[in-house]
This record gives C-alpha cells, sequence and structure tokens, in this order.
C-alpha cells in the first residue's frame, strides 16, 4: 500500500490587490517547490496561509495554519528540542523519583498488549490517517528523514504489532518459562518505539495534523498537552516493566 502525503496551503489575497503586477519585488509572491513529502509555502506581503490541506490516500482535510507554523524555522526548531527534552527530562524524572512497583502490576502486560496490538492493527486499519499526521520534509526548518510516510507507518505498525504480542505472550506460563526474557525484551522494544514515533506526536501539535480521530475538528492546546503527560507516564511504565519485578 503507497499512500502519499501532501500539505497544500491557500492564501487569501488582499480585497485591493488585483494582479501581482501591482506589488512591488518587495511583495513578490515568494515560493518554495513543492516535493512528494514538503508543503507549499506561500507568503505574500509577510502574510502566511491560512488554512492547509492534508492529502494522504483517501484522505483530504482542510486546517487552520498554528501560530507555530508562521514563526522562523529556527524558533519552530527550538520549540520541537523544547517539547521533546521536557517529555525526555520528565520521564527521566519520574523513573528516578519513584521505584517503578507500579508498572509491575499482573495486568500491566495484558494492559499495554492489547493497547499496542490494536494500535498496530490500527496502522493498517486506518493507514491514511497515520499517513497525515508523519512529519513532512523540512519540518520545524530541520525534518529530513527518508522513506515515505508509507514505509513508516507500516513498519512501526509491524513493530507494536510485534511488541504488543510479545507482551501478551509472556502471560503464558509456559512461553514465560521457555523464553523468560520475552516481556523485559517486549517492554523495553515497545518503550524505544515510544520515544521514536515522538516527533509524530509533536507534528499534531505544532502542525494541527489530524491523525486518527475526527477529522471536523483539531485537538485544543489542552488536549496535547494531556497526551504529552499520558507519553510520560507511558514511557516510564514500559521501561519499569523492562526492568523486571
Amino acid at each position: 500500500m503507497q499512500s502519499k502525503l501532501h500539505v497544500r496551503y491557500s492564501l487569501k489575497l488582499f480585497p485591493n490587490v488585483t494582479s501581482l503586477a501591482q506589488l512591488s519585488s518587495r511583495n513578490v509572491l515568494k515560493r518554495i517547490k513543492q516535493t512528494q513529502h514538503s508543503p507549499l509555502r506561500a507568503v505574500l506581503q509577510g502574510k502566511t496561509p491560512e488554512t492547509q490541506r492534508y492529502v494522504a490516500g483517501a484522505l483530504d482535510v482542510e486546517v487552520p495554519v498554528t501560530t507555530i507554523q508562521t514563526l522562523s524555522e529556527p524558533v519552530q526548531g527550538a520549540i520541537f528540542v523544547g517539547i521533546f527534552s521536557v517529555l525526555v527530562a520528565s520521564s527521566v524524572a519520574l523513573c528516578t523519583l519513584t521505584d517503578l512497583s507500579w508498572a509491575h502490576s499482573p495486568s500491566a502486560p495484558y494492559i499495554f498488549g492489547l493497547s499496542f496490538t490494536a494500535a498496530g492493527v490500527a496502522h493498517f486499519t486506518l493507514h491514511d490517517d497515520f499517513c497525515s499526521m508523519m512529519p513532512t520534509q523540512g519540518a520545524w526548518g530541520f525534518w529530513n528523514l527518508p522513506g515515505s510516510a508509507s514505509f513508516h507507518v507500516n513498519w512501526t505498525g509491524i513493530a507494536e504489532l510485534a511488541g504488543g504480542l510479545g507482551l501478551l505472550s509472556s502471560t503464558i506460563p509456559a512461553v514465560s518459562e521457555a523464553l523468560p526474557w520475552l516481556q523485559s525484551a517486549s517492554a523495553l522494544g515497545l518503550c524505544v518505539l515510544s520515544v521514536a514515533v515522538t516527533p509524530s506526536n509533536i507534528f499534531m501539535a505544532t502542525h494541527n495534523a489530524p491523525g486518527p480521530g475526527p477529522k471536523d475538528k483539531v485537538i485544543p492546546p489542552l488536549g496535547h498537552i494531556f497526551r504529552g503527560g499520558m507519553q510520560i507516564v507511558l514511557w516510564t511504565a514500559l521501561w519499569g516493566l523492562s526492568r523486571g519485578s
């Protein structure tokens, strides 16, 4: 399955401008060439587009441009680094300040196993939705990841399935005895994977990327803050589970 992701920007022109010929050289329409994975950015008289359209396979969603997207690329990059750093630092602090015994609940392998297995399946049943949350080339001024959005959605889906099924299998006594390392390895793999896909979650927050979920509204800032908090708990729990009881 091959899904091409594009982000198109629409621009409302000023009513008193009848043609580009009337504009001075300083106000000429500037364009950055659009490629398969990078957006078209149009800037007219210092104004940025008001809406953007995410197109991935059958998915076609128009959402507002965020304030962060109107900032300079160095500032956008700093915001990305700041968000990622806060998530990592908070997770490290939580791992350090707690004994992680709460991560070893007998129900933990079932909860995480079922959750990641379902998420892995969703990567294929909602393939275009997941493609839409992949950072586009040039996002934040530095993002340049080889491979298509579809490719990355596919391999992360397979990895989530493998990790989720690994956790579920580790709850079977015979499997646990034969492969005593399975639960720890599965939890560690899912922890690393969760960190690796974090840029997609940040992209949803900074660029209003739709992703899975209702397409008639964007996630509000408080929603992204809540998701960030849950991500910290997830990383910590998976790390604790990987360390054994």
